[in-house]
């Protein structure tokens, strides 16, 4: 069967990175997934803790503060998966390995595909959900956050990766070709990359000077 074909090479990827499922002992395997946890309950206290200083500063816990979360980490998100796309589907050392295994090259980037996504999840179960879960313990029912916002966050867990995973592999096509250009005009890379730097920095200083000039 194809797709069981391309689990195993998920398997075989997914193992080189994490450990959850690489040790064939169950106990070692629940352990890794409490360690897991506990990191998740570490990072949601700490946010807990932040938020409520910001409360304490006059921070308000509204909607529109859950979505500015969720646009901030989509465009983090999607600054990170770009890179981690382009390494997953054509710089990997084991591409050859896998390609050398009795399956199709199709099966190989369908594999690659559903690592990156997995490895969005895993990143979307550690930075955004602690943010939004917390946000919502402090802003409680009385601010609109009632038991249906907290029961859609293993939705929201499946679907926040999708939009970022997409824009990758959109451009990571056009990117590596970009990349391989580079290596080869190593002078010419440089002047790009200094002339964005300059007109990064020149942006960004405009905006504190409209910012400070504001108060």
């Amino acid at each position: 069967c194809a797709m069981s074909q391309v689990l195993k090479l998920f398997k075989i990827q997914f193992d080189e990175k994490f450990d959850i499922l690489k040790t064939g002992n169950k106990k070692k395997m629940i352990g890794s997934i409490i360690k897991y946890l506990l990191i998740i309950a570490v990072l949601v206290v700490t946010c807990y803790t932040l938020f409520l200083k910001f409360v304490l500063l006059g921070l308000k816990i509204t909607a529109e503060l859950v979505s500015t979360i969720l646009l901030i980490t989509q465009l983090i998100s999607l600054f990170f998966v770009i890179g981690s796309t382009i390494k997953n589907l054509f710089q990997n050392k084991d591409n050859e390995l896998l390609m050398s295994l009795p399956v199709s090259p199709n099966q190989v980037f369908v594999s690659k595909i559903l690592l990156s996504y997995v490895q969005e999840i895993i990143i979307s179960f550690v930075i955004t959900i602690p943010l939004v879960f917390s946000v919502g313990l402090m802003g409680g029912s009385a601010a609109g956050f009632g038991l249906s916002y907290f029961l859609l966050m293993p939705l929201l867990i499946v679907i926040l990766p999708l939009l970022p995973l997409s824009i990758a592999l959109l451009i990571s096509i056009p990117a590596t070709y970009v990349l391989k250009f580079f290596k080869k005009h190593f002078i010419l890379a440089t002047i790009i990359i200094l002339g964005i730097v300059v007109v990064a920095v020149t942006l960004y200083v405009n905006l504190l000077s409209g910012i400070a000039e504001g108060f």
